[in-house]
């Protein structure tokens, strides 16, 4: 995952040592994640939802089924820091079972299966 990767971005000024950069950056994905679900599906958060865009496809092809979402091309790397990239980019790299849930307990449980899968390598 990107986000994993990329900890020094990620790390917050106020810093606990009890926490790794690890554990920090899934806490992080965890929290964009279901943020992104409730604006992009609820429409609840409207200052958070009008800067998600559905991805439309212009042929058919497997993943054109999934509500992926429409990611923007960044100019600094200030920008890749805001939600606009930030939402649309933890939103497309989820499995496609934890982006067709239909309930917000199963996308819980779909995604910390998923993360738990990606730390530890399990298949």
């Amino acid at each position: 995952m990107w986000l994993w990767t990329h900890t020094a971005v990620l790390t917050p000024n106020h810093y606990s040592g009890n926490y790794t950069g690890y554990q920090y950056a899934r806490e992080f994905f965890f929290k964009m994640a279901v943020l992104t679900r409730k604006a992009h599906t609820t429409g609840t958060l409207t200052y958070l939802s009008q800067h998600l865009h559905q991805r439309t496809a212009t042929y058919s092809t497997r993943s054109s089924s999934l509500p992926l979402l429409t990611v923007p091309n960044p100019s600094t790397v200030f920008a890749r820091r805001h939600f606009n990239y930030t939402a649309p980019t933890t939103w497309n790299s989820l499995p496609a079972d934890v982006l067709t849930c239909d309930s917000e307990s199963g996308f819980k449980r779909l995604l910390k299966t998923h993360l738990f899968n990606n730390c530890f390598n399990v298949a």
